[in-house]
C-alpha cells in the first residue's frame, strides 16, 4: 500500500489500455508497456472482454477497470480513474512488419510493433530485430 502512495505521489503519465478480446497479446504487451514506462501508471480498460483479457491483466497493470464495449466509453472511465498529470492511450498490437518507409529511401525496418496511425504513416513503438 505504501508503494502505491509513493507511486500515486509521482505519477506524471497515466496510459490507458482500451482491450476488448485481447488474451493472446495482453500480458507480453503490458511487460513491454512497463519496461518501457516503469513510472507511469498503467490502466488496463476493458470493454466486457469474453475472453481470459481481464484475469490476465491482473499484476501487469496498477488498475483493471471495466465498461460497456465502447473505445471511447473505455477511455473515458480509464481517464476518470487516472492519476497521471498526463494520459495517453494506447493499444496492444501484434508484432507484424512495416510498410515501406514514407521517406522514400526504400529502406524497410525488418520488424516494428505498432498501429497504423493512416496507410502512409506508422507509429513505431520499438523496433524489433
Amino acid at each position: 500500500m505504501a508503494a502505491d502512495l509513493v507511486k500515486s505521489t509521482r505519477t506524471k503519465l497515466s496510459v490507458v489500455v482500451p482491450v476488448f478480446n485481447e488474451a493472446s497479446l495482453i500480458r507480453p504487451f503490458l511487460e513491454h508497456l512497463r519496461d518501457r514506462a516503469p513510472e507511469a501508471e498503467i490502466i488496463v480498460a476493458d470493454g466486457r472482454s469474453t475472453d481470459a483479457t481481464a484475469k490476465l491483466s491482473v499484476g501487469f497493470c496498477d488498475q483493471l477497470v471495466r465498461s460497456e464495449p465502447n473505445r471511447a466509453v473505455q477511455m473515458n472511465v480509464g481517464a476518470r480513474a487516472a492519476r497521471g498529470v498526463v494520459s495517453l492511450e494506447i493499444q496492444p498490437v501484434e508484432t507484424r512488419p512495416a510498410p515501406e518507409t514514407a521517406s522514400g529511401s526504400g529502406k524497410r525496418p525488418s520488424r516494428m510493433i505498432g498501429r497504423p496511425l493512416t496507410n502512409d504513416h506508422w507509429m513505431p513503438l520499438e523496433r524489433a530485430t
